[in-house]
């Protein structure tokens, strides 16, 4: 698949079920998929169920969510002085 996106976010909404994702997957993605489900054709019901658990596993993991939470504003150290020596403006 070499640089490619397996799995393209296309958007996140509200379902009866909790959260519906929509998702975009090019034709190499669904040739290794089903080959690693020993699938010989596309089924929307297993694909689900596998995306599902691959989401909550990463969900799952408190350092992925802390992360994911963090803007790059949260990550600057307010006390580096960005190169600037002391006395200098």
């Amino acid at each position: 698949m070499n640089d490619k996106k397996a799995i393209s976010m296309l958007s996140i909404s509200p379902s009866p079920d909790g959260v519906g994702f929509t998702v975009e997957v090019p034709e190499e993605f669904e040739t290794w998929f089903m080959k690693s489900r020993g699938l010989s054709e596309w089924s929307d019901a297993k694909f689900n169920t596998w995306f599902k658990g691959l989401v909550s596993e990463f969900l799952s993991d408190e350092e992925n969510l802390t992360n994911m939470m963090r803007s790059e504003q949260q990550a600057v150290d307010i006390w580096e002085r960005g190169g600037e020596e002391d006395g200098e403006q």
